[in-house]
């Protein structure tokens, strides 16, 4: 009896020390999920791993913009001419040349005036006596300016013996009175001949005035492009009666384009032409792009206090579209500190940026706002300050792994 007592008391102690030992794993527990515990270092042991040293150096200051892409030119272009459309020589995303046959009405009027004109002014040269346009107009040399000449110099010649005779008393006055009327009709019809002769030179100008604008009328007919660009959209198709002034294409030029920021009021200053602006669309997620300011707007506007600026960007490949929004880098000429890494030590996932910063041989993830990547660095906005041993490669570690 007294043996079956003793073997009791190990029992209940046992039994009276499980809440304790269930605490103190709960404790521990809680400790763990509140971050208390220290980081465990994995097994794995990375060898060769290549390592650098996060490195300071000064960067020109930047300011941040955003904006979006502009045609240098756009311009809905329109028919000088009335007439029924005949061809259309583009479409929709068309690329064409300053110059280049957009839209041709049809010509049959304005070849049929033309013809007319010239047959008019060939009419008027022949009665002219020329023989051709740069011949020098005399009126002098005309016909009917000659003949009447003729008589007119034959009664100066009667009237002026009969002044002699007159005077002599060898003739009556009757017969004065007769040899001055005839030369003073001979005058006249000397006078309306050259008359007559220089209206019919101006006729014959006036045909040749016609004949160029017949000409310009003909060459209306044809519409085309104001400036090497492409067409955004053709608002015509043949057979279509086409109103003077009336809109047929939709163009814009672009290359270059036009960068359009928006620089907020603090930053106004810092602004001038021929600044180099770096920036970058979405639609294109890795390229880069560069142009150079070369429009700044003289006024704010008033109610959301930014300044617009113009940047040119070369668009030789038409990668780029009117449109697109743009976020931009303009570089300053001052300076500042920065710490610049390899671009293969930053890791980047999604919209996370990793570097592997090496603590006592192991390799721990530090987030980092890292920039782009140019010419094989980065620079490191924050989570570095410079001086750090970071692993060269990104890609052959994780977090915790230790290092040789």
């Amino acid at each position: 009896m007294r043996l079956h007592r003793f073997t009791k008391i190990p029992v209940l102690l046992a039994l009276a020390a499980m809440p304790l030992l269930a605490a103190c794993d709960k404790a521990d527990a809680s400790k763990a999920a509140l971050g208390e515990a220290k980081p465990s270092v994995q097994a794995v042991v990375k060898e060769d791993v290549a390592t650098t040293t996060a490195e300071q150096i000064t960067m020109p200051k930047t300011v941040w913009l955003t904006g979006s892409l502009a045609a240098d030119e756009q311009s809905d272009v329109a028919g000088k001419r009335t007439g029924i459309i005949g061809k259309v020589m583009i479409d929709r995303g068309s690329v064409v040349k300053q110059g280049d046959d957009l839209v041709q009405l049809d010509t049959t009027d304005a070849v049929n005036n033309l013809e007319a004109s010239e047959a008019k002014a060939t009419e008027l040269l022949v009665r002219l006596g020329l023989n051709s346009p740069t011949d020098k107009f005399n009126p002098a040399k005309q016909p009917d300016v000659q003949a009447a000449k003729a008589t007119l110099d034959l009664t100066q010649s009667n009237f002026e013996r009969d002044q002699q005779l007159i005077k002599s008393k060898v003739i009556s006055p009757g017969e004065f009175d007769q040899t001055r009327n005839l030369y003073n009709t001979a005058r006249q019809k000397y006078d309306l001949a050259v008359a007559q002769a220089n209206q019919l030179y101006r006729q014959y100008q006036t045909a040749l005035t016609s004949i160029k604008a017949s000409q310009q009328q003909l060459k209306d007919m044809t519409i085309k492009a104001p400036f090497d660009g492409a067409v955004v959209e053709r608002l015509v198709s043949p057979g279509e009666a086409l109103a003077t002034g009336a809109r047929v294409v939709s163009m814009v030029r672009i290359n270059p384009l036009r960068l359009l920021l928006n620089v907020p009021e603090q930053e106004v200053g810092k602004m001038h032409e021929g600044q180099k602006v770096n920036f970058k669309v979405d639609a294109f997620p890795d390229g880069r792009f560069q142009g150079v300011i070369k429009r700044i707007s003289p006024a704010l506007d008033a109610e959301t206090r930014t300044l617009i600026i113009e940047a040119e960007v070369p668009n030789e490949e038409r990668i780029l579209k009117p449109g697109l929004f743009a976020t931009a880098q303009v570089e300053l000429e001052a300076e500042r500190p920065g710490v610049r890494v390899p671009a293969s030590a930053v890791r980047r996932r999604n919209d996370v940026a990793q570097v592997f910063v090496v603590d006592e041989g192991v390799a721990r993830a530090a987030m980092v706002v890292a920039g782009e990547p140019k010419r094989g660095f980065v620079e490191v906005v924050e989570g570095l300050k410079g001086g750090e041993t970071i692993v060269s490669n990104a890609a052959e570690v994780e977090d915790g792994i230790r290092i040789q």
